[in-house]
């Protein structure tokens, strides 16, 4: 007779298995029994049966040792559960997409970008959570067109977050927003009586579940050795040992299989224990086995101590960075606790197979290393600086209130730029308060002007900042400032942006996850303030200090992936491109339609590329690269997903640009969608660009008379500040001239010429030889052409012939393009 059929799986398992195939039957299943009733065993089986159907299985596991990480169950279901390729009707869909047309090109493509800016800045608050949105969609996504069977394991270590989430779904609220919960059915594993933190809300979901119950029993105690037997003893305890362990066990599975364990060999012997726990009952089995293997046993079980002290998984290096240990012995620990089934590998984690065993070695490490936790937020702080909700843990859990608020405004300040969080989980969601709560709110305050455009309220904002607080929120502070300053356009904000940055020059070795963003920061600052060299010698040391740590510091690589992204800064196009595809690929395979694990950066890498094939001459391969983003953000916002994207003005610039250069939109209609782009929401650093762009376009329409008034208001706006960006303003006063110049205006045209003459001479970026180049044919073709036609003001450009003669500089020019450039660009 076999363990499961004595202690009721089998029966437990063909109900739930035909419930599973049987259709017009209540979606919702209770499985219940006590702890050691085999619960598990259950679902490991019902998982394994299933394996081969088209059904999705996920397992939603509450953890008792990480209840505080929100809505960790379904994360790890997800990361769990095989990943499933998307229907051949689906690929088939997507390849056979064809251009739209010049008409639904704007009403496509135009008004869906600037409408998903709108929608992500008025929905702050959304019905459904963003972490939650993310979630549901992920299910979505993988279920595509089959049923799925969710089950809802440990429902009492879950925390209230995910039961909050669960309570949606089972209410039915959602099913309007995602079809498949329609198809799926659930499966509940309960434990009664067990102790919860969150009992209202686990009293609710027991109301809602409904459906039928399959329930499961501990063995009973006449049967107690017959399962021992059938877990592999070779023989027994007498009667009244036997019957002690029953009581001190209540017939828990795993404890039994303990058990059974130590009475596999011909001469094992057991006295009655003294023990009225399971826990108890545990500690003895484990240390007895631990004994037995002499001085390994004792190292064996002081590094499973501090392992356990991490929680239920944990790494190799974070074992080793715990124990201060890199030598071989701790592989040959590892490998013993494998062998005696105390750990299961699960990917690049070591796991402990059950939470009792976990909870001893914990309990252990208490009584004898209670300094454990602290010692384990410094490791994280060395392995993973950017994992700041484990590092508030463990502060928390060693005591130290300070460190644990500091990582955990850190972690607000991380979701809130990743757009996982929004202003309404401020400061009440992370519990935070004094100082550090003070700077949070402040920040979110800066961030929302940011995000709006209004750069010098942000900065000034960022001035009332606490100077005393940690120099890593600090850090923060200065980097967000940073960012708005080199958005001002100015010589004295990007001087202003340099200061900010220069004191944080040297890494930061002890927070090398703020100092990084920094760095990316000092970059683009270098960049505009034309020191392109300098922003190269940062971007090799930050490769330099970051590149060790990839296989460790999930964040190290995110960082380097993001450098890529920058690529077309600091690199000739070619290599630009393929650093930037690669990061693409990094962030999620854009052949593949993939996961992407970051919409904004890899929203960004797509805007970049575009704009380095619009360079190259490439603007079929642009125009498509840009329908990629817009396409991308049309479909989270069919998921409900709002994010507050950087570029979105820039993507819709270099579709039209690219649709108008590749013959697909005329002038008309490109200048028409760069007026949308320019009104539908906050001014941004690339308004200046657009608003020159559509003047060309108008001009190139034939109507030099309606770009005229477009123009003169910019070049108001660049006198006010004599110190703007030269780059620009010679943009603007170029393109005035060959619109005086196209309306006849002879007179004008040369005092508007002399001015862009004076901006020419400002510019420091790499563009400015080529840019002498042109200059002086440009002037060349004022004093030989008559005033009035627009093509006699770009005939001059096929002076330049082949486009490597143009001077080293011009990989660099592409924000934007003046009118006599129109016919210089290759066509693919």
């Amino acid at each position: 007779m076999t363990a499961s059929s004595l202690t009721g799986q089998d029966a437990a398992l063909s109900t739930i298995r035909e419930w599973v195939g049987a259709k017009d039957v209540h979606p919702r299943l209770t499985l219940e029994g006590p702890s050691g009733s085999g619960k598990s065993w259950v679902v490991k089986e019902i998982t394994r049966l299933l394996s081969g159907d088209r059904r999705v299985v996920l397992v939603a596991e509450g953890d008792p040792f990480n209840g505080n990480r929100q809505l960790l169950p379904l994360a790890i279901a997800l990361s769990r559960a095989p990943r499933l390729r998307r229907l051949a009707k689906t690929a088939a869909s997507e390849a056979g997409r064809g251009v739209p047309m010049a008409g639904s090109f704007i009403q496509f493509s135009v008004n869906m970008l600037l409408n998903y800016r709108e929608i992500a800045q008025t929905h702050q608050t959304p019905f459904l959570p963003q972490a939650e949105r993310e979630l549901l969609i992920e299910i979505e996504r993988r279920a595509e067109e089959n049923d799925v069977l969710i089950v809802l394991e440990n429902l009492h270590w879950w925390d209230g977050q995910s039961l909050d989430l669960l309570t949606l779904i089972l209410t039915n609220k959602l099913d309007g927003v995602f079809p498949f919960l329609t198809r799926t059915k659930f499966l509940a594993v309960l434990t009664p009586d067990q102790n919860t933190t969150h009992p209202d809300k686990l009293a609710k979901i027991r109301q809602l579940l409904g459906g039928a119950t399959v329930k499961l029993e501990p063995c009973l105690e006449a049967l107690f050795g017959k399962l021992l037997m059938a877990l592999g003893a070779r023989q027994l305890p007498d009667g009244d040992t036997l019957a002690a362990l029953y009581r001190a066990s209540r017939g828990h599975l795993a404890m039994a299989q303990r058990l059974a364990q130590r009475l596999d060999t011909p001469t094992a012997s057991i006295s009655s224990p003294a023990v009225s726990d399971i826990d108890a009952l545990c500690r003895e089995l484990l240390e007895e086995r631990i004994t037995l293997l002499g001085a390994r046993g004792v190292k064996m079980a002081s590094l499973l101590c501090q392992a356990a002290a991490i929680g239920l998984s944990f790494t190799d290096s974070e074992v080793r960075c715990l124990a201060k240990d890199l030598s071989p012995e701790i592989s040959a620990c590892l490998d013993d606790a494998r062998r005696l089934d105390l750990l299961s590998s699960d990917s690049d984690r070591l796991v402990f197979s059950h939470e009792i065993i976990q909870r001893y070695f914990s309990q252990v490490s208490k009584e004898r290393d209670p300094d454990v936790h602290r010692r384990f937020a410094e490791c994280l702080q060395l392995l993973r600086p950017g994992d700041y909700r484990s590092r508030w843990h463990h502060h928390s859990l060693a005591d130290q209130g300070d460190l644990a608020s500091i990582a955990r405004a850190h972690q607000a300040l991380a979701e809130r730029r990743t757009g996982v969080a929004d202003r309404s989980s401020c400061v009440v969601g992370y519990g935070l308060q004094g100082s550090c709560g003070r700077f949070v709110k402040t920040m979110w305050e800066a961030w929302d002007h940011y995000d709006s455009g209004r750069y010098d309220a942000a900065i000034e904002v960022g001035k009332h900042i606490d100077e005393t607080l940690p120099s890593s929120l600090l850090a923060e502070r200065d980097c967000l400032m940073a960012r708005c300053y080199v958005n001002g356009l100015t010589k004295d904000h990007w001087r202003a942006a340099r200061n900010v940055l220069q004191r944080w020059a040297k890494a930061i070795d002890s927070e090398i996850e703020v100092w990084s963003r920094l760095m990316l920061t000092q970059i683009i600052v270098m960049y505009y303030d034309g020191d392109v060299d300098g922003a190269k010698s940062v971007a090799h040391e930050l490769a330099a200090k970051l590149s060790p740590r990839e296989k460790f510091d999930r964040e190290a690589s995110r960082t380097l992936t993001r450098l890529k992204l920058k690529a077309d800064m600091l690199y000739v196009p070619e290599v630009a491109a393929a650093m930037i595809c690669e990061a693409l690929d990094l962030f999620g395979p854009r052949e593949r339609q993939p996961d992407v694990s970051d919409p904004i950066n890899y929203f960004v890498g797509l805007t970049n590329l575009s704009a380095n094939q619009i360079l190259n001459g490439s603007f079929q391969s642009a125009f498509a690269t840009a329908q990629d983003g817009e396409r991308f953000l049309a479909e989270l916002q069919a998921k409900g997903q709002h994010y507050l994207f950087p570029r979105v003005d820039m993507l819709a610039n270099n579709l039209i640009v690219a649709g108008f250069r590749a013959g697909i939109l005329t002038a008309a209609a490109a200048a028409a969608a760069v007026g949308q782009a320019i009104a539908s929401g906050p001014k941004s650093t690339d308004t200046t660009l657009l608003r020159s762009n559509q003047a060309v376009l108008i001009t190139l329409d034939g109507r030099p008379a309606e770009a005229l008034p477009i123009l003169e208001e910019m070049t108001a706006v660049v006198s006010i500040a004599p110190d703007y960006d030269a780059y620009y303003t010679y943009f603007i006063f170029a393109n005035l001239t060959g619109v005086q110049y196209a309306l006849g205006s002879d007179q004008d045209a040369r005092k508007s010429w002399g001015r862009a003459t004076e901006a020419l001479k400002r510019i420091e970026m790499p563009i400015r030889p080529y840019l002498d180049r042109r200059h002086a044919i440009q002037t060349a073709c004022l004093d030989r052409n008559t005033p009035g036609t627009v093509s006699d003001w770009e005939d001059y450009i096929g002076h330049f012939g082949n486009i490597s003669e143009v001077g080293p500089g011009w990989q660099h020019f592409g924000r934007g393009y003046l009118l006599s450039d129109l016919q210089y660009w290759a066509e693919d």
